[in-house]
Order: structure tokens, then sequence, then C-alpha cells
């Protein structure tokens, strides 16, 4: 059976489906059995003015930076450096307790998470490649 999904708010304490009769109509068709319900905030992800600057700005002074220092990047390997830098996450196998590390994808990352990310790259180029990335204010004028 596939997942069930719904979207939904929360208003003054209670609960409001979107599209209530189409979810209504999934559970009725479901198979009896126990289920799991999670109930998940919803964030924007990453804008596109975000991406826009983020590899027009950020991707290409970072690789110049890298280039200074001795490394050969294109811009695409660059990101994945800068992944490795920054969204390096542990997951485990439930099963052997084996713990690997992967890099998360910007693309899962909201807007906040983001700019977390984006502050965090101009400081490390600053302090490491000694490049001087513009904020984002700053490249917006």
């Amino acid at each position: 059976m596939k997942d069930i999904t719904a979207t939904c708010e929360i208003k003054e304490g209670r609960l409001h489906i979107i599209r209530e009769t189409d979810f209504k109509k999934c559970i009725r068709t479901a198979p009896k059995g126990k289920y799991f319900l999670k109930l998940a905030k919803i964030y924007r992800k990453r804008s596109l003015n975000q991406n826009a600057y983020y590899h027009g700005v950020v991707v290409s002074l970072v690789r110049d930076g890298l280039i200074d220092v001795g490394y050969r990047l294109s811009n695409e390997q660059t990101h994945e450096f800068i992944k490795e830098q920054f969204l390096r996450t542990e997951i485990t196998n439930e099963q052997t307790g084996e713990v690997k590390t992967i890099n998360r994808s910007t693309t899962e990352l909201t807007t906040t998470e983001f700019n977390e990310f984006i502050y965090d790259v101009i400081f490390w180029g600053l302090e490491y490649l000694s490049i001087e990335i513009p904020l984002p204010s700053e490249f917006e004028e």
C-alpha cells in the first residue's frame, strides 16, 4: 500500500485537513491494521535567489580561493567540496549498527538552513582561504 499523506494546518489548536474528502476516502479504502501517524511542520525550501547567489557568487569565489591554494576544481567539484565541509551527516544501519557519513543535498535545506549554510561558508572562506565573499544583502544591491 502506498503511504497516505495529507497537508493540514493548525489554527487555534485545531487540525484542519486540506482536501479532507480525499483524505477520508483514502482512509476508508486502506486495509485494516495498525498505522503510524506523523505530524511534521512544512518549511519553505531554499529560494531561487538563494540558489542563484550560492552558485553564482559563493561557489565561484570559493573555487577561485581553492585554486589560489593549489586545488584545481570545477564549479561542481567545488560545490561537492563545500558540501563535504558543511553538510556531512551520519546515517546508521538499523540492523547492523554500522554508521556511514554522507553529505546532505542543498536541495533539502530550508531557507533558514540554507542561510546558515551560506554564512558558514562565508566565514570559513575568510578564515581559511582569505577570500571575502559578499553577503547576500550586498549581492542583491
